[in-house]
């Protein structure tokens, strides 16, 4: 029978963010957002906290899907979610294309805020 291996990490909750603390498993607190900066020179992608002003060429990439249980739009016909996919990967670097590792990993950043966020909440313990 199919299945699916999941994990569940609170970050939020009615009383404001979380954070797990524990050796090599810490988590980011509170609600996100993850822009992708597609700058020729430097592509990277930055974790925002969802409130937080987007970087400067910054496409979010995380949309609402879901709240209270119901779907907030219209389900996409699956030709539109293959297109939609296609052209996401073929903006990506070659490099990333590819089956191989690759020795340099796409560089994903931390917004200030979420930094700051972070720490406040790792001081409180």
């Amino acid at each position: 029978m199919p299945s699916l291996s999941v994990v569940y990490k609170l970050v939020e909750d009615v009383s404001g963010p979380k954070i797990k603390i524990a050796p090599h498993k810490t988590t980011a607190p509170g609600r996100k957002q993850v822009y992708r900066v597609e700058d020729a020179s430097d592509p990277h992608d930055v974790v925002t906290l969802e409130e937080e002003r987007p970087p400067t060429g910054g496409r979010p990439l995380l949309e609402h899907l879901m709240a209270a249980g119901r779907r907030v739009r219209a389900q996409e016909p699956l030709p539109a979610i293959r297109a939609r996919r296609a052209a996401a990967v073929a903006r990506l670097p070659e490099r990333l294309r590819r089956l191989e590792p690759v020795e340099e990993p796409y560089p994903v950043r931390l917004s200030a805020g979420l930094t700051a966020l972070s720490e406040r909440l790792c001081k409180r313990g």
